[in-house]
C-alpha cells in the first residue's frame, strides 16, 4: 500500500465503506488455465461509512501460473499479500458482507499511511458541517506533510464546494506553489496539474490564474520529464488574447516563460512568447 494508492477523496465522497481488515481464510478452486481465490476477512474497525459487516467475503480469478499473473493486471488484490492473520486497509461499494470490493492494501496497526487516513476521516466526520474549517485545514495539508494528506487536500480543494469557490484565489495559488516545487513528488505536481487546469482555472481570480501560469512556467524546467511534459501541454493550450481580455498579468511568469522558450523549438519558442507577451501589463 502506497499513499499515491490510496484515492482517500474519492472513496469519502461517494460514501464508500472503509475498514480495517484481517484476512481470516483463503480458498483456492481451479478453473481451467485461472483458478478462483475466496478470501474471508473479519472487520478489526470500520474508518469511514456504517458500521461494517462482521466478516467479508470477495473472490477474484487469477492465472494458476505465478509468472503469467506477473503479466496481467488482477483488479483490488492483484498486489496483495495473501496469508493468514495479515491487516488489510479494505474498501467496498458498501458495508454488506459480500459488497463488491474496490480496494484491499496490505498495511499493519502502526502503518503511517493507516494512521494518516484515520487523521483525514476523523477530521472529516467532525467537521462536515464546517466548509471554512475544512477549507483551511485542506490548505495547511496541501502545503507540507505526508503525501496521502496533501493529495486529498488538492481533490478537495479543487472539486468540494467550499466557500466562495476560490474567487481570492488561494487555493490555485496553493496548487501551483506544489506544481513549482521541485522537490515534491512527480506524482503530487503532476496532480497540481490536473487539479489546476480541469477544475480551478474556471473557478479562481485573475490572481489565481497568474500564480496557475507562474506554477506551470517553473514546472517547464522540472527534473521530471512528465512534469515537464504536462506543463508545456497546459500552457500551450491557454489562448494569449484571453489572458489580455481577462486581465491576468504577471511579469514573473513572463519572465520565466520567455526564459523556458529559448530552450524550445520554433513552433514552441513562439507559442510560449505570445504568452508571456500578453501577460506583460502594458501602461
Amino acid at each position: 500500500m502506497n499513499d499515491s494508492s490510496i484515492q482517500l477523496w474519492q472513496w469519502l465522497r461517494h460514501d464508500r465503506s472503509i475498514s480495517l481488515c484481517r484476512i481470516e481464510g483463503i480458498g483456492v478452486e481451479p478453473a481451467g488455465d485461472d483458478e478462483v481465490v475466496r478470501v474471508r476477512l473479519a472487520t478489526v474497525e470500520t474508518l469511514w461509512g456504517p458500521k461494517a459487516a462482521d466478516e467479508r467475503r470477495s473472490s477474484f480469478q487469477r492465472p494458476v501460473s505465478p509468472l503469467v499473473r506477473l503479466k496481467v493486471q488482477i483488479p483490488v488484490w492483484g498486489n496483495v499479500e495473501l496469508r493468514p492473520g495479515a491487516l488489510l486497509l479494505y474498501v467496498a461499494d458498501g458495508p454488506a458482507a459480500e459488497a463488491e470490493a474496490l480496494f484491499a492494501g496490505n498495511t499493519a496497526a502502526d502503518d503511517p499511511a493507516l494512521e494518516a487516513v484515520r487523521q483525514v476521516v476523523a477530521f472529516e466526520r467532525k467537521h462536515a458541517r464546517d466548509a471554512e474549517a475544512r477549507k483551511d485545514r485542506y490548505l495547511e495539508w496541501l502545503g507540507k506533510g505526508r503525501l496521502l494528506r496533501r493529495l486529498f487536500a488538492g481533490e478537495a480543494l479543487s472539486r468540494d464546494a467550499l466557500p466562495r469557490m476560490d474567487v481570492d484565489g488561494q487555493a490555485a495559488a496553493a496548487a501551483a506553489a506544489v506544481l513549482g516545487d521541485d522537490s515534491a513528488e512527480p506524482f503530487l505536481r503532476i496532480s497540481a496539474l490536473e487539479w489546476l487546469n480541469e477544475h480551478l482555472w474556471a473557478v479562481t481570480s485573475p490572481a489565481g490564474k497568474a500564480a496557475t501560469i507562474r506554477g506551470e512556467a517553473t514546472a517547464l524546467a522540472a527534473k521530471d520529464a512528465n512534469v515537464r511534459q504536462f506543463a508545456y501541454d497546459a500552457l500551450i493550450g491557454l489562448d494569449p488574447l484571453r489572458i489580455r481580455q481577462e486581465g491576468i498579468a504577471d511579469p514573473t511568469a513572463a519572465a520565466l516563460l520567455r526564459k523556458q522558450a529559448a530552450a524550445l523549438d520554433a513552433q514552441g519558442r513562439a507559442r510560449l512568447q505570445a504568452l508571456a507577451n500578453a501577460l506583460t501589463r502594458r501602461p
